[in-house]
């Protein structure tokens, strides 16, 4: 069922994502993420999560940049798609 939310993503195409992970990705390792905006916060508990925004090419990419995570032993706490204007607003929100 397609709804009007999603009517633009496919299993096969490009699609803007959000990925947050608890912990940081050291920085040796951040070029494995070359193309996203690569951010990190301290929640309230005082421990971090990293936020990854960027396109991906297709779903097989996806599952990549997952499997990257996995290898980095950091647990996933959310992968969220993200419609245009939803991108847009927070990148220009960190210029």
């Amino acid at each position: 069922m397609k709804t009007e939310r999603n009517a633009k993503l496919y299993f096969i195409g490009s699609a803007k994502y959000r990925i947050i992970v608890k912990g940081e990705i050291p920085v040796s390792q951040s070029q494995m993420f070359g193309g996203f905006n690569i951010s990190v916060r301290e929640t309230q508990a005082n421990e971090y999560e990293t936020f990854l925004e960027g396109d991906i090419l297709d779903q097989a990419a996806l599952a990549g940049v997952l499997g990257k995570i996995y290898s980095l032993r950091l647990p996933l706490i959310a992968v969220n798609y993200l419609e245009e204007n939803d991108f847009e607003m927070k990148k220009n929100n960190n210029t």
